[in-house]
């Protein structure tokens, strides 16, 4: 399994070849980026599959976002999920290990280039 994990700014102008599916983690602020990001699933005619985990309360906001353009008629609604809370402490464990080890190493390499290529 190749997993990729982007920002929305990364992905402008960035063709990931085989997307094969989107999960969106939070619900896009506009439904021009919802678009963008599902558009990450189907290049050249191939098709794919974009999840959305959404709270009840961002579900108005995302059923908005898609009707105006005719989209939530597409959308399949599941909780029939239970939460380990193992998982979930797991999970916050290994998101601060990224953000503590990753990000400073990530920032430190991103304004290193911007010096290098005078911007």
């Amino acid at each position: 399994i190749r997993i990729l994990i982007a920002c929305d700014q990364f992905s402008r102008g960035v063709d990931v070849q085989d997307v094969d599916c989107v999960i969106n983690y939070d619900v896009p602020i506009n439904e021009r980026i919802f678009i963008h990001r599902a558009g990450r699933t189907a290049r050249a005619m191939k098709g794919g599959l974009l999840l959305s985990l959404f709270t009840k309360d961002e579900k108005m906001r995302l059923k908005k976002q898609l009707s105006g353009h005719n989209l939530w008629k597409n959308v399949e609604e599941s909780n029939n999920f239970k939460v380990d809370e193992e998982a979930i402490k797991q999970y916050k464990k290994a998101l601060a290990q990224l953000e503590s080890e990753c990000l400073p190493k990530t920032i430190k390499r991103t304004r290193k280039r911007i010096l290098e290529n005078g911007h």
